[in-house]
């Protein structure tokens, strides 16, 4: 997907550092920009994980949450990755 160009990692701090995930125990981060062909590359990278590994992405768990997107847009994206819409900031391990 990165050598096709077809999901494009997030750029944080001064030294524009690529990022495009971040993992901790079960759970995964994507971080890139805001957009549909994104979005749609998660989606393929969720159900390529389900096929390889033959495990179930847990939709009850999953959510989306946008810096930066209007609500229309962040609802399309919601619809495609069949998620709920978390607010920003959140708490992760309890912590902010």
């Amino acid at each position: 997907m990165l050598e096709r160009k077809l999901f494009s990692r997030l750029k944080v701090g001064d030294n524009n550092v690529e990022v495009k995930l971040l993992q901790f125990m079960d759970d995964t981060l994507f971080l890139c920009d805001s957009n549909i062909q994104n979005i749609h590359s998660i989606k393929v990278m969720l159900r390529c994980f389900e096929i390889c590994f033959g495990l179930r992405v847990n939709f009850f768990k999953r959510k989306i949450g946008v810096v930066g997107v209007n609500r229309i847009m962040l609802d399309s994206f919601s619809e495609v990755l069949q998620c709920s819409i978390m607010n920003i900031p959140f708490i992760y391990l309890v912590l902010l």
